[in-house]
């Protein structure tokens, strides 16, 4: 099936974009010219009698493991009729994220099982070369996302690769891109060029192989807010500020050594969903009262932007009930302005590894 058949006795239609900054828009000077507002108002030009809404899920600087726990809640309950999935950049090298790229894709079925689902690779500084991969790391994620992508009769499309062509043609990315990989306004259009030029003819065949690509099988991956954590302990408070993705999310928060914050739930798999900002301190992680790691929530990115991330703490854990434990330390990065924690969700899943 092609994507417009699919969409074309639809009344309303959900455009759906998860991945990191790019599809975010960064380095854009508007919204409406990131490529995912552009292919949305395409698709809506398609089907000028349909209401057709862009759901943008994206968060700068994270990887598709964090995707992959934010999807149920801020993709997927949202009704798309396409998806389009964006992490070849934040992924880049790192064989371990395949898994929950194929999560994505794989949750994503079991959500939806005609749910057409688009894999987008993106342009890298330094890391394309005439066949549009490189010799190092990216080569090992897009390769591996596409051996992925054909298990499933998802169509890929290799956004990055007219980009390259392009910079190499006239010498001077900075027509092109802002920095090494966001692109400018320019930019973005390569990246719509290319998606409406295969898109239409893209097929979606919907498979659904009972063995994973990667041997992990992510069951029922989720994200609890915080405000739905009703049985939390400890003394980190409930702020009324929020999250800067969706703009609905709120936080515990605490700043005192010694405060804690106690998270019962059940999974094999825990992460939480935190705020980075400048007076961002340092807590020790407990899951079952053992020590996990001294998690320091601030970077030299919190000087210039407030942004939400993920922090990872098990993944091999027995299946069950268990408690995850946060207490503020009192220490911080000589550079940050406070000791301040923030988590926003409770991430977890049940993993079965074939």
């Amino acid at each position: 099936m092609k994507l417009f058949e699919s969409l074309k006795d639809k009344t309303d239609i959900n455009v759906a974009f998860i991945g990191g900054s790019l599809t975010e828009g960064a380095g854009a000077s508007k919204s409406a010219n990131r490529y995912s507002s552009r292919v949305t108002q395409y698709i809506a030009d398609a089907f000028p009698e349909a209401s057709v809404t862009e759901i943008n899920a994206a968060i700068g600087g994270t990887t598709s493991m964090f995707g992959l726990f934010r999807l149920q809640k801020q993709v997927l309950d949202k009704a798309p009729d396409v998806l389009f999935i964006e992490y070849a950049v934040n992924d880049c090298g790192n064989a371990d994220m395949l898994p929950y790229v194929e999560g994505l894709i794989r949750t994503s079925r079991r959500h939806d099982p005609t749910l057409p689902i688009v894999l987008l690779i993106a342009y890298c500084d330094g890391n394309y070369n005439a066949e549009g991969e490189n010799a190092h790391g990216y080569k090992v994620t897009v390769k591996g996302q596409a051996n992925i992508a054909k298990a499933y009769g998802v169509p890929v499309i290799y956004m990055g690769k007219p980009l390259y062509d392009k910079i190499c043609e006239c010498g001077d990315k900075k027509k092109y891109i802002t920095d090494t990989v966001h692109p400018n306004d320019l930019g973005y259009s390569v990246y719509f060029d290319e998606i409406t030029r295969v898109l239409p003819d893209a097929e979606f065949t919907f498979e659904f192989p009972q063995q994973p690509v990667t041997d992990k099988d992510f069951i029922s991956p989720v994200m609890i807010p915080a405000e739905e954590l009703k049985e939390a302990r400890g003394d980190f408070l409930l702020s009324k500020r929020v999250t800067t993705y969706g703009g609905n999310l709120r936080y515990f928060c605490a700043d005192t050594k010694g405060q804690t914050l106690e998270i019962d739930f059940e999974g094999t798999v825990c992460a939480a969903y935190t705020r980075i900002e400048k007076d961002s301190g340092i807590t020790n992680v407990y899951i079952d009262d053992k020590f996990v790691c001294e998690f320091n929530q601030w970077d030299t990115y919190a000087n210039s932007f407030d942004r939400d991330s993920c922090a990872f703490f098990a993944d091999d854990l027995e299946y069950g009930k268990h408690t995850l434990k946060f207490e503020v330390t009192g220490k911080k990065s000589p550079e940050s302005e406070g000791h301040v924690i923030r988590v926003a969700a409770l991430l977890t899943a049940n993993v079965v590894e074939l």
